[in-house]
């Protein structure tokens, strides 16, 4: 059977731990019990981002997996955080939090960040 539970109070965060143990914080945003057992749905706390690579017209995930993630995640942190901006290999997704600007970064901002340093 399916059933609704009323709603957490807003702004709820639960951390959301995945089978190896590690915690993604997450605002709740419904509750619910199938067959008796409560599950919760809800979203990062901090803003989800993926890392990609061009290929051709499209953009395509880099996936953990992949031989150069920790060097492009190295590369892409290090970056951010001249922004004032964590970004954190988080379970299932990367996710950012800082106090960044409405306007992305452009190639020309990053490169003059590679020219200060």
């Amino acid at each position: 059977t399916v059933e609704l539970l009323p709603g957490p109070p807003p702004h709820t965060e639960a951390s959301f731990v995945d089978a190896t143990g590690n915690a993604l914080p997450c605002v709740v945003y419904a509750w619910g019990k199938l067959d008796g057992i409560e599950h919760a749905l809800g979203f990062p706390a901090d803003v989800p981002v993926a890392i990609c690579r061009r290929k051709g017209e499209e953009l395509v995930v880099v996936e953990r997996d992949d031989p150069e993630f920790l060097r492009i995640f190295t590369f892409v942190q290090m970056h951010m955080s001249h922004e004032e901006v964590e970004l954190a290999a988080t379970p299932g997704i990367l996710t950012m939090a800082g106090d960044f600007d409405e306007e992305p970064l452009t190639f020309e901002d990053n490169m003059a960040l590679d020219e200060d340093e």
